[in-house]
Order: C-alpha cells, then sequence, then structure tokens
C-alpha cells in the first residue's frame, strides 16, 4: 500500500499500472525509532510496500518509501511535463538554430 499525499497527484494516478495504490495516511514513528529499527524500516518499505514518516519533535522529516513510489512521482512529474509542454508556445526551429549560431 502506498500513501500520496498530493490530491493533484491522486486524481491523475494512471489506474491500469498503479492499481494497488491506496491513498490512506502513512505510519508515523519518532527518528529515534527508525535509528533503532533502520534494518526493519527498509523492509517494510522494500518488501511490505508500506510508506514510513519519520518524525522529530512531532514534524515528519523524512519518509522512506519503496521504489515503485518513486517511479510512480517520476511518471507523474513526466505527464504533468509534457501537459506542461503542450501549454507553451514553441520557438521555430529556424530561428533556434539562428540564436544558436548553427546557421
Amino acid at each position: 500500500m502506498y500513501t500520496i499525499y498530493n490530491r493533484d497527484l491522486e486524481t491523475n494516478l494512471p489506474r491500469d499500472k498503479y492499481k494497488n495504490i491506496q491513498m490512506k495516511n502513512s505510519h508515523k514513528i519518532s527518528a529515534r525509532e527508525a535509528r533503532t529499527n533502520f534494518a526493519e524500516l527498509i523492509n517494510k518499505a522494500a518488501f511490505g510496500k508500506e510508506v514510513i514518516a519519520i518524525q522529530r519533535h512531532n514534524q515528519v522529516v523524512a519518509y522512506v518509501v519503496p521504489p515503485e513510489f518513486i517511479k510512480l512521482i517520476e511518471d507523474y512529474e513526466d505527464r504533468m511535463a509534457i501537459e506542461q509542454g503542450k501549454n507553451e508556445e514553441s520557438e521555430p526551429w529556424g530561428k533556434v538554430k539562428e540564436e544558436l549560431g548553427l546557421v
């Protein structure tokens, strides 16, 4: 199970690719507990697909997440960059070559 907080991200998930992702709160632990049980945290993220929020003074300071979660975020960022690029006006190739001194 993965935790996703960004509502925009939640609505733009490619559901066919990430069917097992659920929007729930992450498991929170103290930095002291994380330090003591670091190997267990890594296993929970890697094999249990858990997202763990590490807190210091009741503030989240870091997350331990499975690699697939990072892939999900990268895919989302790629899609958003493509969408943003579609909305921007592009320069004619001839003008770009001229500005770069390639003509």
